[in-house]
């Protein structure tokens, strides 16, 4: 499995520009994609659905090949989430993620760990 990681920018409130690492993991044509809250101001809970909708278009990804997740540095990773949303194709075949969904995930928590752990 191919993984890619970087540090996201995003604007949450008013002007302010916070961050979080996305990592992609690329199995074929399925991306599972990580938000790794880095305590850089908006925690990825508050701001995922506008990360998963930035991510998706930037990349030009579909999300039906899409498995998004959400995890804490700042509290060693114990909580690592699954989140499914609704997504709404708009103008332009720009998508739009809303309406999230969040289940804990233990089996994509496990190739996460490994992963940063290298």
């Amino acid at each position: 499995m191919k993984k890619r990681s970087f540090l996201h920018h995003f604007q949450s409130i008013g002007i302010r520009t916070d961050c979080c690492m996305v990592h992609i993991f690329e199995n074929g044509n399925e991306r599972h994609i990580v938000f790794e809250d880095i305590d850089g101001g908006m925690s990825v809970t508050n701001a995922s659905e506008q990360i998963a909708t930035e991510i998706v278009n930037e990349y030009k990804l579909d999300p039906d090949f899409c498995w998004f997740y959400e995890t804490y540095q700042q509290f060693d990773y114990e909580t690592f989430e699954e989140i499914e949303y609704n997504w709404v194709i708009g103008d332009k075949d720009v998508w739009t993620a809303n309406s999230p969904v969040w289940k804990e995930d233990a089996d994509f928590k496990n190739v996460f760990l490994k992963s940063i752990k290298k």
